[in-house]
């Protein structure tokens, strides 16, 4: 019998040999025979008795491994849904209760905290921000095109910050996203680069990086590439990216930068 698929109604159903064997002289002449001893019988069955444990004791570590490798996939994947963002504005909200103090007396009157970021502006070992800011009143539709002022905030070694740059037209408006809303979508720096990047649209879907480049020699930041991609969610494989230089736009300071226009330089 295969122990690895007997159902429990195996055992509980009555065996044949329970009734009355039949009067056959083949039964009378094992019933009589005496040469069967009992040691024969209980040497047997410890011996089927002892195979059964070694198939059990060799699947045992193969259980144990996929229990291990299921607990710590449940592990990592609940440890990711508590510490990631479900989405960049969840991320932004975040960003925006852990600002320190220290930044947000650079917040011009009627404006409030959009977001912020730190990381290296200028090349040098001191941590520096870029600060975003929102109209206190962009929520009512009558403001919804009002301005975000980007500021960049290089940092001391004292640990303040002083105001190196401010652009108004650099992040775009909260109705410029098109059906998709907000367009605002982050904020990225490394190494003297920093961009601001936007995401929208409807079934025609687009991004929108634009990055600007420090300048040691002239201690500003410039425009660097202004650009993305764009697809129809119909056909999210089919990507289109245009991406501009200073091949195309010239020469274009940070603080002169403004997104409406085609031709920056």
């Amino acid at each position: 019998m295969n122990w690895a698929f007997c159902k429990r109604s195996d055992f509980t159903k009555t065996s044949p040999l329970q009734f009355p064997l039949p009067p056959h002289p083949i039964f009378a002449y094992f019933h009589g025979m005496k040469h069967i001893s009992f040691s024969f019988l209980f040497g047997l069955a410890l011996l089927v008795a002892g195979c059964g444990p070694k198939a059990d004791s060799q699947s045992e570590p193969a259980a144990a491994a996929v229990n291990e490798s299921a607990t710590e996939t449940a592990v990592t994947e609940s440890a990711a849904e508590k510490t990631a963002p479900a989405n960049a504005s969840e991320a932004i909200a975040m960003g925006v209760e852990e600002a320190p103090e220290a930044i947000r007396q650079f917040i011009p009157d009627g404006y409030e905290l959009l977001d912020w970021k730190k990381g290296d502006l200028n090349k040098d070992p001191i941590e520096d921000i870029v600060l975003l800011c929102k109209s206190r009143d962009e929520e009512t539709e009558e403001f919804a095109e009002t301005v975000r002022p980007a500021i960049l905030l290089l940092g001391r070694q004292d640990g303040s910050y002083v105001q190196a740059a401010r652009n108004d037209h650099s992040v775009l408006c909260k109705s410029c996203g098109g059906v998709f809303g907000d367009p605002y979508n982050g904020i990225s720096i490394k190494n003297g680069y920093f961009s601001l990047e936007h995401y929208g649209g409807s079934n025609w879907r687009w991004t929108r990086i634009i990055t600007f480049k420090f300048d040691p020699s002239q201690g500003e930041w410039f425009l660097h590439k202004d650009g993305g991609d764009s697809y129809h969610t119909g056909d999210p494989d089919k990507v289109t990216t245009e991406v501009k230089t200073s091949k195309d736009f010239g020469v274009v300071n940070f603080v002169d930068y403004d997104y409406d226009k085609v031709d920056q330089g």
